[in-house]
């Protein structure tokens, strides 16, 4: 994992720093996305051209917003998504989150939800909804930000060969 361009000098290297993410972090956050999507609960190979392409296609797309947690000039998470009109509303589709896995456990990705949450609000978004594993940790830490099950939507599926 790279460090980040224009980082943060001064900075105690024990804070972890909110931003809104931007395109030049998208090499560091390609090399975070390929190590924390490796590990449990998800164990999946992304080769860093894919992990890159898969999160510029985000940042570049109508409607992003995204954040980062910085320590120092070290990415150490980011959650990335775009707002999405809905009715008369905006929606906000929450598509890529992680967090190093050295950095786990220790609230940045609630910090990261959080920060999300407040800018949204700002914007007038009224609902964020996102896509996780079943039964799983990552299920559990949406719970405890406040997340519930969508009670009318499913998700299908089609592989195409």
């Amino acid at each position: 994992m790279g460090t980040l361009p224009g980082g943060a000098a001064g900075r105690s290297p024990g804070t972890i720093e909110l931003t809104s993410f931007h395109e030049d972090y998208l090499d560091a956050a390609a090399g975070l996305f390929a190590e924390a999507f490796a590990a449990e609960p998800w164990n999946e190979v992304w080769p860093a051209a894919s992990a890159r392409r898969r999160l510029a296609d985000l940042v570049f797309s109508p409607g992003f917003l995204g954040a980062a947690a910085r320590r120092g000039d070290k990415l150490v998470g980011f959650a990335l998504g775009r707002v999405e009109a809905y009715r008369d509303e905006e929606h906000y589709c929450l598509q890529e989150m992680c967090v190093s896995p050295e950095y786990r456990g220790q609230g940045i990705g609630t910090m990261l939800v959080r920060h999300l949450e407040e800018r949204l609000k700002e914007r007038g978004c009224r609902q964020v909804y996102l896509l996780t594993l079943r039964d799983s940790g990552p299920e559990s830490f949406y719970l405890r930000c406040g997340f519930s099950p969508a009670r009318r939507v499913g998700v299908m599926v089609k592989r195409l060969e």
